[in-house]
């Protein structure tokens, strides 16, 4: 997403899909110093947005829109980030997990259309 409008791209692969994050997030350091994501959708699961940084933030939104999660690190933690999720978003800082761990979630995800294990996921606002 750019703002306005949706561009998608589709991916075949984890290298593939990683690749186009790292052009995204080059891009979006060119105009904002906010966090930027883009979302992972995987036709008949829902989509997964993506906070682009090491301090990473990842939500899922099934496709129905019945179901938000958002990934659960540090539930210890303080402060919030702000992140361009569409819209400049304050976020707690209890979402933030590493992004090889996004990565991790993100490869289940595009494999299967189903959420990985490897990480919490909350649906609980903080």
């Amino acid at each position: 997403m750019d703002g306005y409008r949706t561009v998608e791209v589709p991916v075949c692969s984890l290298d593939e899909l990683l690749s186009k994050l790292n052009e995204i997030r080059r891009t979006a350091s060119t105009f904002t110093e906010i966090i930027f994501s883009a979302d992972v959708a995987v036709e008949g699961a829902g989509r997964i947005s993506v906070g682009l940084d090491q301090k990473c933030i990842l939500t899922y939104t099934s496709e129905d829109l019945g179901e938000t999660l958002t990934s659960l690190g540090d539930e210890a933690a303080q402060g919030e980030t702000i992140y361009y999720f569409g819209d400049y978003t304050s976020m707690s800082n209890k979402y933030i997990i590493p992004f090889d761990k996004a990565v991790e979630v993100l490869e289940t995800w595009i494999n299967s259309g189903k959420l990985s294990g490897s990480i919490k996921w909350t649906d609980k606002l903080f």
